[in-house]
């Protein structure tokens, strides 16, 4: 089985870090993983992080917040890398992975590390993101109190961790 992650990030906090162990622990039981890094041109300190370890990674150039283009990308790297399951992280690729998923009819996961909500930009994605999750065949969720905070708008008829 072929688990493509997708997150959208610059740095190496949490997120990255449960990503990157996560496909460790999966490749250990033998499942196939690869990293599908949505950021615009150039390194970044996360891409260097995974350069470190024997994880296969795509760069997946995305141009803007929203990238309509970062798609079709994700669909063909979809097709090629044969993929089984999705496993999104954060809003960006949470919306990105699902077009791309419900296209494919790929079956899409989704880890919610915590929201932020430092501006209205931010609070429009999460409830984006919120939205998607309904696609979701599974929602993890982190930390506690981002899981109460959900439960009290959100109605997910989904698997909820």
């Amino acid at each position: 089985m072929t688990i493509i992650h997708t997150i959208s990030s610059y740095d190496v906090f949490g997120p990255e870090k449960t990503t990157i162990n996560e496909c460790l622990a999966l490749e250990g039981k033998g499942y196939k993983t690869v990293i599908v890094v949505i950021w615009p041109k150039g390194s970044s300190p996360f891409l260097e992080k995974l350069n470190k370890t024997k994880i296969p990674y795509y760069h997946l150039e995305s141009n803007a917040k929203f990238d309509l283009g970062a798609v079709k990308k994700l669909q063909n790297l979809l097709t090629e890398t044969k993929a089984d399951l999705v496993h999104s992280h954060g809003y960006k690729s949470d919306i990105i992975s699902l077009m791309a998923c419900r296209a494919l009819k790929i079956p899409i996961v989704t880890t919610v590390h915590g929201w932020t909500s430092e501006d209205r930009k931010v609070r429009i994605y999460e409830k984006m993101q919120a939205f998607s999750w309904r696609f979701s065949i599974a929602l993890y969720v982190f930390p506690i109190l981002t899981k109460i905070r959900l439960w009290r708008w959100a109605s997910l008829k989904r698997n909820f961790w």
